[in-house]
């Protein structure tokens, strides 16, 4: 594959192994290893636990790395040279598959967040009052 074909991401993991410990991954990712191991947890990140560490594909990597810059693309608003908004920004230039892992990941948020929130009960239950002093 000649470089021009290469995406940013791969052109940024040219040089590094297939396998990338957690505490690589995240200078490359410029986070911490809590939050790769967070992206691990979350199936954002693909890996194998070794030892202490864990080892995470390079592709998954080279995917993270994607995401975020079509999630950037997608937050700056776009102008031309003569001060028009330029073409839509969700129509990314980033893979099919970065933006389907993006929606999935929307997803299990919103679903995580409504299960959680306190003002979720089950229709017709009544909520106890409790009288603080003071």
């Amino acid at each position: 594959m000649s470089e021009a074909a290469l995406t940013p991401a791969a052109r940024y993991l040219a040089n590094e192994p297939e396998m990338i410990v957690d505490a690589r991954a995240a200078a490359l990712l410029k986070c911490s290893e809590k939050t790769v191991k967070g992206m691990l947890a979350r199936g954002e990140l693909v890996g194998a636990r070794f030892g202490r560490d864990w080892l995470i594909t390079k592709d998954s990597i080279a995917d993270a790395i994607m995401r975020r810059l079509t999630e950037c693309r997608s937050a700056t608003p776009g102008r031309g040279s003569n001060g028009e908004a330029s073409a839509d920004a969700s129509k990314s230039s980033g893979s099919s598959e970065a933006r389907a892992a993006a929606a999935r990941l929307a997803l299990r948020t919103a679903e995580k967040l409504k299960s959680s929130s306190r003002s979720s009960s089950r229709p017709g239950t009544k909520a106890a009052i409790v009288r603080l002093k003071g």
